[in-house]
């Protein structure tokens, strides 16, 4: 259903420090996590953490209604804020 050629992400607020690696975690974890997914607009939310404990580095994924191209993310660097920024 799912390819990472297919996955288009939109970035709200800050941008991760190693975009590019963040960016094929959070593709990598869509495809293996949300593979029966149909749409980007159908996700409510999903965290992908990037660190070993869940207080690290980690992003929220989420889906915009009427969006079915792109799946939208915020990285935060710790656990402490977990508010998304539209």
């Amino acid at each position: 259903m799912w390819s990472d050629e297919k996955i288009n992400l939109v970035w709200h607020g800050d941008k991760p420090i190693d975009i590019a690696n963040t960016e094929k975690t959070v593709i990598s974890d869509i495809l293996s996590s949300l593979w029966g997914l149909k749409n980007p607009s159908d996700l409510i939310f999903h965290t992908v953490f990037l660190s070993a404990d869940m207080d690290g580095e980690h992003v929220i994924v989420w889906g915009e209604p009427d969006d079915d191209l792109h799946f939208h993310c915020q990285w935060y660097e710790t656990g402490e804020t977990m508010e998304i920024n539209n």
